[in-house]
C-alpha cells in the first residue's frame, strides 16, 4: 500500500508538471501541449491567466525597474511572457511594442511546441 502511494505521488507530480511545462505561451498553445503530454488542463489554465494578468498589470512598472526602454525589447519581452493579455496591453503603450509582443507570442509558441516534448520526455 505504502508503494502505490508514493507512485501515486509521483504521478500527480508529473501531470503538475507537464501542466506548467507550456506556461510560457498563449492559452490555446498551451492547453494542446498539456493535452498532448497528458498534463492537468486546470493547471495549465491557470498558470497562463495569471502570468498574462501580472504582465499586463505591471509592464511599465517592470520596464522602469529593468530600465527597459527600447520598444522592441519591450515587446519582445511583453509578448514572451505575458502572452495576448500582456500584449493587449502593450499595444496600449505604443503600436511597435505591440507589433513586436505579437511576433514574440508566435516564436514562443512555434519554439515551445517543439521543445516542450523534447524536455519533458527527460523528466
Amino acid at each position: 500500500l505504502m508503494r502505490s502511494s508514493a507512485a501515486s505521488d509521483v504521478y500527480k507530480r508529473q501531470e503538475v508538471y507537464f501542466g506548467l511545462t507550456s506556461k510560457s505561451v498563449t492559452l490555446a498553445i498551451a492547453l494542446g501541449i498539456t493535452e498532448e503530454l497528458g498534463g492537468i488542463a486546470g493547471v495549465t489554465c491557470v498558470a497562463v491567466v495569471v502570468s498574462g494578468i501580472i504582465g499586463a498589470a505591471f509592464v511599465t512598472v517592470f520596464s522602469k525597474i529593468f530600465k527597459i526602454s527600447n520598444p522592441i525589447a519591450l515587446g519582445l519581452s511583453v509578448g514572451t511572457a505575458s502572452h495576448a493579455i500582456g500584449t493587449s496591453r502593450a499595444i496600449q503603450l505604443d503600436e511597435l511594442v505591440g507589433a513586436m509582443g505579437s511576433l514574440a507570442i508566435v516564436i514562443a509558441g512555434v519554439l515551445t511546441v517543439v521543445i516542450a516534448p523534447i524536455m519533458a520526455g527527460l523528466y
